[in-house]
């Protein structure tokens, strides 16, 4: 008995001491160990158990825990440290290891290959946000930041984070409207064309002569993942010079045509053709009447 408590003392031939007090309000029982050795509990291979007396596993817990707001989360362990962690090691597999760590209002995740160093794998912040600093794979093993293999549903839009308030807004009339600066440019079947919305409109003229020099064109792509089939389109660098409002260069330097607004141009073209073919109509109409007169 010691202070009001009672327990069991022991010393081994070295003179370390090992107690087993038990004592307090609650009934609490201490383990002390004074040298710097391990105190170890079922080492014979039984089971440990803490609100059991029936353990069926290395260490089972029936008790209740409590947080400091009094909420009962069931049964529970709590460790309690600067930095406390938990870490997982497969004895008969020690190619990885894995541990759960906390530090800094952060729960990290880690990982270590056999004979290397922890890696974070990514972490719960204090707002419960998770960030991962490794691909993420759902269905697959991830190739990439983020490999979904499946379906995706979401409600919202597609963000860039290269380019401010530029976003792809998935609207539920089932048009897709792509915003650059808060403004419509594109819309899935329709693109923007309000005559309230547009200034300085002028007509295009002098189309037909710049569209007969494009070549329409078959091909196929030099790169297998862009198609192995026979495709068919026009060629950017003829089209830029006399129309560089139909061509996006990418930040790799490769060209794109914007083929929804080569058919206004073809349209423009076509108009072009009809006058002239009205025209010689005329004429052809007045050369026979002059014929006619003779």
């Amino acid at each position: 008995r010691n202070s009001g408590n009672s327990g069991v003392r022991m010393a081994d031939a070295n003179g370390n001491v090992i107690e087993g007090i038990l004592g307090g309000a609650l009934g609490t029982l201490w383990l002390n160990y004074t040298s710097t050795g391990n105190v170890l509990l079922a080492h014979g291979g039984g089971n440990v158990g803490i609100g059991t007396t029936g353990p069926t596993d290395g260490l089972e817990v029936n008790k209740n825990w409590w947080d400091s707001s009094g909420t009962d989360w069931g049964g529970g362990i709590k460790i309690r440290g600067t930095a406390p962690s938990i870490s997982f090691w497969d004895t008969d597999n020690t190619a990885q290891n894995f541990m759960i760590h906390t530090n800094s209002n952060q729960m990290n995740f880690y990982v270590r290959p056999s004979g290397g160093s922890w890696n974070n794998m990514g972490y719960f912040n204090a707002s419960g946000q998770m960030i991962f600093n490794s691909p993420v794979g759902i269905g697959a093993v991830p190739s990439y930041s983020l490999h979904v293999n499946g379906s995706i549903a979401f409600n919202g839009a597609l963000f860039s984070l290269t380019r401010s308030n530029f976003f792809l807004n998935f609207q539920t009339d089932r048009n897709m409207v792509l915003y650059d600066n808060g403004s419509a440019i594109w819309q899935s079947g329709t693109s923007t064309s309000d005559i309230r919305l547009k200034k300085d409109i002028q007509e295009l003229k002098g189309l037909l002569p710049k569209v007969l020099k494009w070549r329409a064109v078959s091909f196929k792509f030099k790169d297998p993942q862009s198609g192995t089939e026979p495709q068919i389109g026009l060629i950017a660098q003829e089209v830029e010079p006399a129309f560089p409002e139909l061509i996006f260069t990418d930040k790799k330097g490769y060209k794109l045509i914007d083929y929804p607004k080569v058919t206004v141009v073809l349209l423009g073209a076509l108009q072009e053709q009809q006058r002239q073919l009205e025209a010689l109509q005329a004429d052809l109409a007045s050369l026979k009447q002059k014929i006619k007169g003779k």
